[in-house]
This record gives C-alpha cells, sequence and structure tokens, in this order.
C-alpha cells in the first residue's frame, strides 16, 4: 500500500478545530441550506439515510473483458480503479470541487461523498466514530455497484482517518491512498488561521478556500501522474 502525505502547512490550518465526539440529531441536514445541487445525487443508506454524492466513470473502467470479473480476494491492484475523495469534519465535499474536475478531465473514475451529518448527507445520529464513517463508505460503494474497483483513496484531515480505517477493515479493496494534513495524536497549538475560519456570514469558509486552494492544485498535478 502506497502512503502519501501532502500539503500539511495551509490544508492543516483549515483542519485545525477540535472534533466534536457528537452529531446533529438524527436526519438532520446541519450544513447545506437549499436544494441538493443538479449534478449531485442522493442515495439512501442503512448507516445514515440520505447521502449525498458525485460520480464519474470512464468508459474503460466500466467495460468488462472477458475475465473482468475479480474473484474473491483478487489483489487490489489487478481491478478496475476509482479515485475516492474523503473530507475533512469541518467541510462538505464542495472543498473538492477543483481536484474532483481535475481527475475527471484526466480520464479517471471518480467519487467524492458528504460525510454523514456533514453537507447534504443527514446525520445517522450516532457518535462520531472512524468505525461509523468507514461504514458509511463501505455501504455507499456497495448502493453504487462500485465494491469491485480497486480504490486510490484520498482524505484530508479527518477523511485521512477514514481512509486508514477503512483500508484496514478492507484491505483487498484499497491500492493506494493519499493522506492530506493527517491529524496528529499530540497535542499542538492552533494556528490563527484556524481561528479565522469561525468568522460568520461565510467569510471563515472563504478565507479556509482561499487558504487551500493552492495545495489543491497540487494534488491535481500528482493525480495527473
Amino acid at each position: 500500500m502506497i502512503l502519501g502525505v501532502l500539503g500539511a502547512g495551509a490544508v492543516a490550518a483549515v483542519a485545525g478545530a477540535a472534533v466534536a465526539t457528537g452529531q446533529p440529531q438524527q436526519g438532520a441536514m446541519p450544513s447545506m441550506p437549499g436544494d441538493v445541487p443538479e449534478r449531485d445525487r442522493l442515495v439512501t443508506l442503512p448507516s445514515n439515510g440520505p447521502t449525498r454524492y458525485r460520480l464519474r466513470l470512464v468508459e474503460e473502467d466500466v467495460d468488462f473483458d472477458d475475465a473482468a470479473t475479480p474473484a474473491p480476494g483478487t489483489p487490489a491492484p489487478e481491478r478496475r480503479r476509482l479515485v475516492v475523495l474523503v473530507p475533512g469534519i469541518s467541510y462538505p465535499m464542495d472543498c473538492f470541487d477543483e481536484l474532483f474536475e481535475q481527475i475527471s478531465l484526466a480520464n479517471r473514475s471518480v467519487l467524492v461523498y458528504d460525510v454523514t451529518g456533514r453537507g447534504f448527507s443527514h446525520s445517522s445520529g450516532e457518535p462520531m466514530t472512524a468505525r461509523l464513517f468507514s461504514r458509511q463508505l463501505a455501504e455507499l460503494l456497495d448502493a453504487l455497484n462500485l465494491s469491485d474497483f480497486a480504490l486510490n483513496i484520498v482524505g484530508w484531515s479527518m477523511g485521512t482517518v477514514i481512509a486508514t480505517t477503512f483500508a484496514r477493515e478492507h484491505p483487498h479493496t484499497v491500492a493506494s491512498m493519499v493522506l492530506l494534513a493527517p491529524p496528529g495524536g499530540a497535542a499542538a497549538r492552533k494556528p490563527l488561521t484556524a481561528s479565522l475560519l469561525k468568522l460568520p456570514f461565510g467569510v471563515g469558509a472563504a478565507l479556509g478556500m482561499r487558504s487551500v486552494r493552492r495545495t489543491l492544485k497540487k494534488m491535481c498535478v500528482c493525480m495527473r501522474a
């Protein structure tokens, strides 16, 4: 398994806020007003109910040849590839918009989604644990008939915890991982930029997206390679 760790500077500032152990009440959509954007879809999962996602499958990743159906336990690198973008705990999947488009332009299959209780994905009402988020990803892949793909997972901040937990629980599914600004176990000072993210009226969110733009562009270059 290949682990890539990129952009710990700017992205770490966005992910600096502490993670709570609870979620909004069951069925709540806490962060995004209005309707789900037309380019996105909802699928109902056992773990948390309606879940927003965006999926692009390139034609060559959909068409099987005569021996394409993998046998149980087939090593991930020998199977069809799918890039999965897993956002952190503070942002919906929209933070990956630019990267999603660049991966699509590179003619790669790619999936991005809102984790439970964030964006347009309803909350499960359960405590937020790595296993809960890993289970949600497994259910999403199953619901979209993507379980046969070998996954190249890109996790951002707490998304790296989801990615590594999923890889531990599904070792034959993950071909590679890129870990963006993984949270550390040691105590650290909260950077000033993390405090700026709390500014109201969307100002904090705008500053956060601006601060990580360069890092995400570097990710686009890496994904083209």
